[in-house]
């Protein structure tokens, strides 16, 4: 039956992933042996695609990942661009226009970066305008702690052209 198979697309978190967020080691085991039978395991996640290819280093699957929630189709070993669903540039301006109004920290997702609007960590560059991203953003994802911002850039974002 598995003759047939050539690829497997495959949820992170919540499948692959244990409460950890760590791959166990049965579950690496089943990765080795389906790439072994040349069944290609493509990983696939709302996470950012700089969030995958470490994961996919990890456990020697596909170089294809699916990351953004489908926004990015991506190739690290080739260093291509498969699918790429990007904002545009006027919708980006709407929306850090509005987070920064409203004090709301975002991150901004690119194929191999992630911006941030507020908080330095370790895996963002700070910004101070939208301005300073030069690069396709294809996520964007709301990073506030208070449950009220997040209701008012839900609110926001169904009201602007229904994103």
């Amino acid at each position: 039956m598995l003759d047939n198979i050539k690829v497997a697309f495959i949820d992170l978190d919540g499948t692959l992933l244990n409460s950890k967020s760590e791959f166990s080691d049965k579950t690496k085991r089943v990765i080795k042996l389906t790439t072994e039978k040349n069944i290609k395991v493509v990983l696939c996640s709302g996470r950012s695609n700089i969030d995958l290819i470490s994961k996919s280093k990890n456990i020697n699957s596909s170089s294809i990942n699916i990351s953004s929630n489908g926004a990015t189709v991506y190739d690290y070993l080739e260093n291509r661009v498969i699918y790429e669903n990007i904002i545009e540039k006027s919708i980006l301006n709407e929306i850090w226009n509005f987070a920064m109004h409203n004090n709301i920290s975002l991150a901004f997702n690119t194929i191999l970066k992630r911006y941030k609007n507020a908080n330095s960590s370790k895996d963002a560059v700070v910004i101070k305008s939208i301005d300073e991203i030069n690069e396709n953003v294809s996520q964007i994802v709301i990073e506030a702690k208070e449950f009220n911002d997040i209701c008012k850039m839900r609110d926001f974002l169904r009201d602007y052209h229904d994103l």
